[in-house]
């Protein structure tokens, strides 16, 4: 197979090849000005209501069947790759045993998962996993299943940390016909 050698400047920047980044493909353009024209096009595409890539996309989305397949591979890898690294199943203190990813979420361990989300709004879905990912997979964070996650926020504590008198008799057990109030949150009205 012929490979193109690498031009002697760029043809957008005008740098010589010695004071650019290039990719592994000899191209025109140098790395950086490789990512601005891309940008420039996905951004023409969009403004005529085309994917990304150019193509129509899907009925009531903004990407094609296939840019939609490849990021939802692509995010599961990631998902995947940041629970092996703080260890692959739930890891809270009551001893939860889930280990299937699918049922796996990111916890805030200090519990300012929503202040991070103010400052850094991308941080959302998959943004967390591509962030760790960057960041070489910091400490505060670990892997805790949905029920555990869900229960330490709304509760203050996992329902395998509660103690053996919480767990004999749940709020509907014990004669009332409503479930008890979670503070802060505001009643339903009656109709």
């Amino acid at each position: 197979m012929y490979k193109r050698h690498r031009p002697p400047k760029c043809s957008k920047c005008n740098k010589p090849a010695s004071d650019c980044r290039w990719g592994e493909h000899a191209d025109d353009y140098c790395l950086d000005c490789r990512g601005i024209l891309q940008k420039e096009r996905t951004d023409r595409y969009r403004l005529r209501g085309l994917c990304r890539c150019g193509k129509a996309p899907q009925a009531e989305k903004k990407v094609c069947d296939r840019c939609l397949s490849t990021a939802k591979r692509r995010n599961r890898k990631l998902k995947i790759e940041a629970m092996q690294a703080y260890g692959g199943k739930c890891l809270c203190p009551g001893g939860c045993d889930v280990s299937d990813v699918d049922f796996l979420t990111i916890d805030h361990i200090d519990g300012d998962g929503a202040d991070q989300r103010k400052e850094k709004p991308w941080m959302v879905g998959q943004g967390i996993y591509l962030y760790l990912k960057r960041n070489n997979y910091p400490n505060g964070y670990r892997p805790l299943c949905w029920n555990c996650n869900v229960s330490r926020y709304q509760f203050g504590r996992c329902p395998h940390e509660r103690t053996s008198l919480d767990s004999t008799v749940s709020p509907m057990q014990d004669g009332s016909k409503e479930a008890p109030s979670r503070g802060g949150h505001s009643e339903m009205p009656a109709m």
